[in-house]
């Protein structure tokens, strides 16, 4: 049985975007902060002290956790595209589930990090209703 393309396209562009959202979380700047030491009465002020973090310097490994379910629940996507092509149901809820789980963890936290992963929902959204859509062939 042949594999559905556009199930599998979808859901390995929400693999790949993940992988996009976690490098540019790891690796890219999100906080900035400001410090100024005190002085005492009559001294001149210090100078302020500019500090940048980026997620994970942030949340340390508890945010690297975060960070990497979403790639381990559209790997499960795309490897259900290949692992079940032939057992329907195990193939939509291998699709189904990450997508659930997904969409749960982007309202979570849809104030910070969850916007990120809107579009990978969409796109795994996609992968499932093609994947309802497809007939399989007649042998």
């Amino acid at each position: 049985m042949k594999i559905p393309r556009v199930p599998l396209v979808s859901a390995t562009i929400a693999h790949a975007s993940t992988w996009a959202i976690v490098l540019f979380l790891l690796l890219v700047p999100a906080y900035e902060g400001e410090s100024v030491e005190a002085t005492r009465p009559g001294e001149e002020p210090a100078e302020a002290v500019r500090t940048t973090e980026t997620f994970l310097d942030a949340n340390g490994l508890y945010g690297l956790f975060v960070v990497l379910t979403p790639v381990v629940l559209t790997g499960i996507a795309v490897l259900g595209q290949f692992v079940y092509r032939e057992h329907v149901f195990r193939r939509m809820a291998a699709m189904w589930l990450p997508l659930i789980a997904v969409l749960a963890l982007s309202f979570a936290a849809i104030f910070t990090i969850g916007v990120l992963y809107v579009p990978v929902a969409i796109a795994l959204f996609v992968a499932a209703l093609a994947d309802l859509a497809h007939r399989p062939e007649e042998a």
